[in-house]
């Protein structure tokens, strides 16, 4: 039977962010709880997942940082990522209706696990949280929380039955995975997301640029222009592929006349 996950509203958000400030790591370790006084749960049938399997979440996302230094300094944010997106996605498998509720993430970032969100993303042990909403978006749930960005990327490019089945997530930059992940003309379709990641990382391959950051991020205005004016998710494969790799070459075409550009006298 599908579990119900317990959900923290916007309003939630806030209380518990206040309830969460001028802590520092070992504080917020002792401040992770299972359960809270503003929780929700989906109306969708189900059984509620108990405070015990939570708990058991918890500590293997816990494993999970501690395999990455926690809790002195991570040592690697893009593998800790991959291999936390491995865990919620393709192990223990966040049912799919709580997994696309933000209020989901809210509550799991916010009370579960608020010690492994602030290491990760080394927040300052006196932050008002509910007043800095640049640290509060890996809280609350959004393209930028903690534990939803890592369990999308591997939902939508994971590969179950590979030996490395988030080996995808690992080859490809972080500015690329924000720049597929944070429009959703590019990733709200699954089909279209995994092809536009596997074609980065193809003419990554292919393409001696200086600049892998600026390479794919020209792309990938290509691909939106592109997405602007026709459903990418109605193409078949191979006119999907075609496009996409003429948007890549052309952006390396173009650097690569840049580079050669003789300068001014």
């Amino acid at each position: 039977m599908t579990e119900i996950y317990p959900r923290l509203s916007p309003a939630g958000v806030l209380v518990r962010a206040h309830e969460l400030e001028w802590h520092n790591l070992e504080e917020l370790e002792g401040l992770a709880v299972a359960s809270h006084p503003m929780e929700t749960r989906g109306a969708s049938g189900g059984m509620r997942i108990g405070e015990d399997r939570l708990l058991d979440l918890s500590d293997k996302i816990f494993h999970v940082a501690r395999k990455y230094g926690y809790p002195a300094p991570i040592r690697s944010r893009s593998d800790f990522d991959a291999d936390l997106g491995e865990l919620l996605a393709l192990k223990w498998q966040v049912p799919l209706a709580d997994a696309l509720h933000q209020d989901t993430w809210s509550f799991l970032c916010l009370c579960l696990v608020p010690h492994i969100v602030a290491w990760r993303f080394s927040v300052p042990s006196k932050t008002v949280l509910a007043e800095e909403k640049h640290h509060l978006n890996h809280f609350a749930g959004g393209n930028r929380n903690a534990l939803q960005r890592t369990w999308i990327r591997a939902y939508k490019l994971g590969a179950p039955d590979a030996d490395d089945p988030v080996w995808l997530v690992r080859e490809l930059l972080e500015d690329t995975l924000v720049g597929i992940f944070e429009r959703p003309a590019l990733s709200s379709n699954r089909h279209v997301a995994l092809q536009i990641a596997r074609m980065a990382f193809e003419a990554q391959k292919q393409f001696n640029v200086d600049n892998l950051e600026r390479f794919h991020r020209e792309a990938l205005k290509l691909v939106r222009a592109r997405a602007a004016v026709r459903y990418l998710g109605a193409l078949p494969s191979h006119e999907l592929r075609e496009l996409l790799q003429k948007c890549w070459f052309d952006v390396a075409l173009a650097l690569q006349e840049e580079s050669v550009e003789p300068s001014p006298a």
